[in-house]
């Protein structure tokens, strides 16, 4: 019989403000959003140790402080347009703004 070889093989990545980057793809995963990672890696990028399955690379398992595993799921990077955000919020703000002016002259 023949052995069948581990599923998830140890690695590393790389934190990035783009995401969590392994072999040229692009991974993210909740802790990393709750902890803002990808913002502090704007400004200092870090490598991480993950597990890879070794049959798919649509995700990443990241090893966590308390020990337990977070699933980092692959993102295409061609789906997210960062300028149509950031037009969105300056629309929303504007918004905001102008209805402060309206409620200040008591209409």
């Amino acid at each position: 019989m023949k052995e069948n070889p581990d599923i998830l093989k140890p690695a590393e990545a790389n934190v990035t403000g783009a995401g969590i980057s392994y072999k040229g793809k692009i991974y993210s995963c909740q802790t990393a959003l709750k902890e803002q990672w990808f913002l502090k890696a704007r400004v200092q990028p870090w490598k991480i140790a993950i597990f890879m399955d070794v049959w798919s690379d649509e995700y990443i398992l990241l090893p966590i402080k308390d020990g337990t595993l977070s699933l980092a799921y692959k993102v295409n990077p061609n789906d997210q347009n960062p300028g149509n955000h950031l037009e969105y919020y300056q629309l929303i703000n504007h918004l905001k703004q102008k209805r402060l002016q309206y409620r200040r002259k008591g209409n």
